[in-house]
């Protein structure tokens, strides 16, 4: 075995020792490690209640709030408990079982959280109090909102926030639990500073709004949005205690007012298309004077967020949309984090699913320490805990399907891991090679198509995608079967040259994992809109990755037909391709779900674009390679 892979191996070791050493109690039955723990917080209630109520914040609003408290023999507990707040627009009870009285059993609520766990309310248990919020404009709650993730809706999770921290029930201490959408509102909330905020539990979500979701410049939207109807609306949204139908239409009174003014509501995937750059400014959004995409991230408010002193678990997956940004935000944070990356997609990390690390345990792990002063070694233990995964496996009910396989676990100070050395593969026709072309002229032509449906953002349990249709209506770029296991861990970055037979064009670039069947499967992708290329220093810690501001000005349409550079910094990964297998890279000019790069909506999209893989014009991938894996005969 090379020298690198042992020491590799050894650190690892050494990991996961110190972690048994330092969070595993010398009294028997104390253990506190990922996914474990024991003896340092027992049970202290019976059960538990929920109540509802409306909270008016700053501007007289009504939110609508549920309120979970623990139950000794049937009787809510008075002694004052710290509280975890949810602030949601998925519904704080909305699902088609809101007959349970409420508790319903939605995936993205209080009950349903963690589901095959137990939910998060399995926590109330061990003395906490949980509170979930509507956000303005859905919901039960009052209002509406210009745009998602505003700063109105940062100042009423702040209000809410001040206000749950002064009542009965509480004893000042606050912490936040939110993922994707609510996940956001938990940095939201953090960048207002609210006082009684103490502790935030998040993932799956946005650090920089533009490098999220108009990441290369190409920016998307939710496919899935429909126009607001209180008819629709209110047959899900559960109402707060006491709100009755005094008038006799069939609904109660106050849900149905509230619903009423949600149609005041802007669209968010209209919203996006009306905004192609960083800078872009929108008559829809109340702001006004400053960017959407500025205003909304919190990359802008690192100062407020060391002030608020707010200890940060971040928690991301490898197959999610969204988790470059879950690496940004561990790397940017400036007051105490971890960060836990598992094997999952977008919304597994949510819900829990049985075959994944207990994530309950840690947010009970995390609370406890800074909710209760309980010192169970959470934040001794090295800050980063990962999963390190190979070739999806096939499904147990669906066989058609591939879901994520974890070769191991391990613990690091940092990621990307400090031990990782670069390895740089040429494109050469249909190769990928460890040296480059010394052709003077070599380039491939292919004819753009825009039809590709393939997803690279699964949700909850579906398959890892297939790469399939990438390579069927791309061009592709293959090495040799390797000659041992590969591992790969950090940031892919892609350069290539291209020329375009229009004034623009976008570019996708898919890894791949080629088994040995021929089967391929996707790890990692990049995406740049050709005219957006200019790389700039970024506002934040990017770990040193070319990074795209993408304003109206740094815009430098393509001459046709001549030569460009793209830089594209990939999607993160840990990933170790196995020996007998090949690596693939796929360009591409179309991918499902994005918005804004077909020739309906964009005059200069190209119906042919060139590959350049020269001496003059050397397009590769470079990975981070963390053994001394040697990429075939080539």
């Amino acid at each position: 075995m090379p020298e690198r892979s042992l020491r590799l191996k050894a650190r690892v070791a050494l990991f996961a020792l110190l972690s048994m050493a330092i969070s595993t109690s010398a009294i028997a039955g104390k253990v506190s490690r990922p996914g474990h723990y024991t003896g340092y917080s027992e049970i202290q209630y019976d059960g538990w209640k929920r109540s509802s109520q409306y909270v008016a914040v700053s501007d007289g609003t009504k939110l609508a709030m549920d309120i979970f408290r623990p139950t000794d023999k049937g009787e809510v507990v008075t002694t004052p408990l710290p509280v975890i707040f949810i602030f949601t627009p998925y519904g704080r009870g909305m699902s088609v079982f809101k007959g349970l009285g409420g508790n319903s059993i939605n995936l993205f609520t209080p009950v349903g959280s963690y589901f095959f766990q137990g939910g998060l309310t399995k926590l109330l248990k061990y003395g906490y109090v949980i509170a979930c919020a509507d956000v303005r404009g859905l919901g039960a709650s009052f209002g509406a909102r210009a745009a998602a993730n505003d700063r109105t809706e940062a100042r009423d999770a702040h209000d809410l926030i001040e206000w749950l921290g002064t009542q009965d029930f509480s004893n000042g201490n606050v912490g936040m639990w939110g993922a994707s959408y609510f996940g956001q509102t938990v940095l939201e909330a953090i960048t207002t500073m609210p006082p009684h905020l103490k502790a935030a539990y998040f993932g799956v979500t946005n650090f920089n709004y533009f490098d999220a979701w108009g990441r290369g410049g190409i920016t998307r939207g939710s496919a899935g949005e429909v126009a607001p109807s209180p008819q629709r609306e209110v047959k899900f949204a559960v109402p707060v205690d006491g709100d009755v139908d005094n008038d006799g239409d069939g609904y109660p009174d106050q849900l149905w007012q509230a619903v009423n003014e949600h149609l005041d509501n802007g669209q968010f995937t209209g919203l996006l298309q009306a905004l192609p750059y960083r800078d872009s400014l929108s008559e829809s959004y109340e702001s006004g004077t400053r960017p959407y995409w500025e205003d909304t991230s919190a990359s802008n408010y690192l100062e407020q967020i060391k002030k608020s002193g707010v200890a940060a678990y971040i928690f991301g997956a490898w197959y999610d949309f969204l988790r470059r940004d879950t690496i940004m935000t561990f790397a940017n944070w400036p007051n105490p984090a971890k960060l836990l990356v598992t094997q999952g997609v977008h919304g597994d990390s949510i819900v829990g699913l049985p075959n994944q690390l207990n994530q309950l345990t840690e947010v009970h792990r995390f609370f406890d320490y800074w909710l209760k002063g309980i010192d169970n070694g959470v934040m001794v233990e090295p800050p980063v805990y990962y999963a390190t995964v190979t070739t999806p496996k096939r499904h147990l009910l669906f066989p058609g399907w591939r879901v994520p396989k974890v070769s191991s676990w391990q613990f690091a100070t940092q990621w990307p891991p400090k031990d990782t050395r670069t390895v740089k593969l040429y494109l050469k026709p249909e190769k990928l090679s460890l040296t480059p072309s010394e052709h003077e002229a070599s380039w491939d032509d292919h004819q753009v198509d825009y039809s590709i449906s393939t997803s690279l953002e699964p949700v909850v349990g579906q398959s890892i995608p297939s790469a399939t249709e990438f390579d069927e209506k791309g061009l592709t770029y293959t090495t040799e079967p390797l000659s041992e296991d590969s591992w790969v861990d950090g940031f892919p970055v892609m350069t290539l040259w291209v020329s375009s037979d229009n004034r623009d064009g976008d570019f996708f670039v898919v890894l791949e994992d080629v088994g040995r069947s021929g089967n391929s499967y996707y790890v990692s992708d990049g995406r740049l809109r050709a005219s957006l290329a200019k790389i700039h220093q970024p506002p934040y810690d990017f770990l040193g990755l070319p990074w795209h501001r993408a304003y109206a000005e740094d815009e430098n349409k393509l001459t046709p037909g001549e030569p460009v550079k793209l830089e594209m910094t990939m999607m993160p990964t840990s990933y170790i391709f196995k020996k007998g297998h090949r690596i693939r890279v796929s360009a591409v000019n179309s991918m499902g779900k994005v918005f804004n790069m077909e020739p309906q909506f964009n005059s200069d999209a190209p119906e042919w674009i060139r590959v350049y893989h020269d001496s003059t014009h050397q397009s590769k991938i470079t990975l981070p390679v963390s053994n001394d894996s040697y990429y075939g005969n080539q």
